[in-house]
């Protein structure tokens, strides 16, 4: 059974929605690759959050992750989940479009074995919705998060927003002289991940809202998995 932390059907339902709501804008600056969104995403933050174009304060009692440069090629998804599963575990972490695409093919994999339990979060087709999947520039979601976190079996997918609430803060995100507090939105696990918490690592991606998923390095302590409140999606 997999499970998704912080997630059930309803929240399934409405994000895969959202992506739908969203590719148009998304598609907009997909071409312009990670280098300009990166600089929009941190300094938009930033300004909305406070009256000043100054950095967030970094708070020294949450872990720190720097950005890494993700192409937006519809791909970003499970590029994000390779270069980030990569870097915790000290392997070479080249944005590799190779691994990328294995990842998506194992993913749909699984959706297509997994039928009976999701199914009902797509709305139409749910062959010809994994068909579509199967392109190399289909975005990912919400969906294929939850197969990934039975795909990548080492690990437990983190997925970082940016928070709004420095109260409720998981971790800081940097970028270069920006730094933004993030918030772990959902977590996606195995059922074999739960059983063996202690013994997982935690595999950190970050998503703009928009449609763009980013790589994720930790810069300090490690990545060791911590008990979290699971539900079942």
């Amino acid at each position: 059974m997999l499970r998704a932390i912080g997630c059930n059907r309803g929240a399934a339902a409405l994000c895969l929605r959202r992506r739908k709501a969203t590719m148009t804008e998304g598609s907009r600056r997909r071409g312009g690759g990670l280098g300009l969104g990166k600089k929009i995403l941190f300094l938009g933050i930033v300004s909305s959050s406070s009256s000043s174009s100054a950095a967030a304060p970094v708070d020294d009692a949450l872990p720190t992750y720097g950005l890494v440069n993700i192409a937006g090629d519809g791909r970003c998804l499970f590029r994000s989940v390779h270069v980030s599963r990569q870097l915790v575990r000290g392997d070479s972490a080249d944005d590799d479009t190779t691994a990328a695409d294995a990842l998506r093919a194992a993913a749909v994999s699984e959706l297509r074995q997994r039928r009976d339990e999701l199914s009902w979060a797509v709305e139409g087709n749910f062959d010809s919705y994994l068909d579509r999947m199967s392109s190399p520039h289909a975005w990912g979601g919400e969906l294929e998060l939850v197969a990934l976190g039975h795909v990548v079996g080492d690990g437990v997918i983190d997925v970082h927003m940016p928070s709004n609430d420095d109260d409720k803060a998981d971790a800081v995100v940097t970028s270069g002289s920006r730094s933004i507090k993030t918030r772990v939105i959902s977590s996606y696990q195995s059922e074999g991940s739960i059983a063996a918490a202690t013994t997982r690592i935690r595999v950190p991606v970050f998503y703009d809202g928009v449609g763009h998923y980013q790589a994720l390095k930790r810069l300090d302590g490690d990545g060791a998995c911590t008990s979290s409140p699971t539900s079942k999606l």
